[in-house]
């Protein structure tokens, strides 16, 4: 969001940049795919079409439809903290007295009210954090129950016990949800890098 010279010369996004983008926050997700193929599609060179063609390729977009205010609320305090610590990290890079600072600093206060004001209301960061499930004890149980060699395992299949806790490891360290754990492919791990990229 900001680069190493943008932090050094206090610029950041854009009032317009970034109200579309919390704007977006909003957007379902078939809006948000029209739209980034729409932008795809715009840096391709130009090709004649027939409307026909157009027609019948182009799926029918809903735009009535719309997501609830807890799933909107959710992703700007989640990007609201993005923002703070990204600006922040540029902030700790620049001395206090540097002609920047002050001008960053300020860019940060502006973003977060405008982040602020667009949270429905009624919904706060204690909010999220009360949708966490599993207690530090549950969980410390929960990786001791999928070890290996647990008499608790409820697995008896050696190949079952190792792929359910891989998974167990996956969703407590990586925090998937169900469909982005049941698309992962044997391609998508890095070994040598130990990186695991989900589409």
């Amino acid at each position: 969001m900001i680069s190493k010279n943008e932090s050094t010369t206090g610029s950041y996004l854009t009032w317009g940049e970034l109200d579309r983008l919390v704007d977006s926050f909003s957007w379902t997700q078939k809006k948000l795919r029209r739209v980034l193929v729409k932008s795809a599609m715009a840096s391709i060179p130009r090709r004649v079409f027939s409307l026909e063609s157009v027609r019948k390729s182009a799926p029918a977009m809903d735009d009535s439809q719309s997501i609830n205010a807890e799933t909107v609320a959710t992703r700007l305090l989640y990007f609201r903290d993005f923002v703070k610590w990204k600006i922040d990290r540029s902030l700790y890079a620049l001395s206090i007295d540097h002609e920047n600072y002050l001008r960053l600093r300020d860019a940060k206060d502006r973003a977060l009210v405008t982040i602020n004001t667009r949270i429905p209301k009624g919904f706060s960061k204690s909010d999220l954090l009360a949708r966490q499930g599993l207690s530090a004890e549950e969980i410390s149980l929960l990786l001791e129950v999928v070890k290996l060699d647990s008499i608790c395992n409820p697995w008896k299949s050696e190949f079952i016990r190792v792929r359910n806790r891989l998974i167990v490891h996956l969703l407590l360290s990586l925090g998937l949800r169900k469909g982005e754990l049941l698309g992962i492919k044997i391609g998508d791990m890095n070994l040598e890098k130990n990186e695991l990229a989900t589409s």
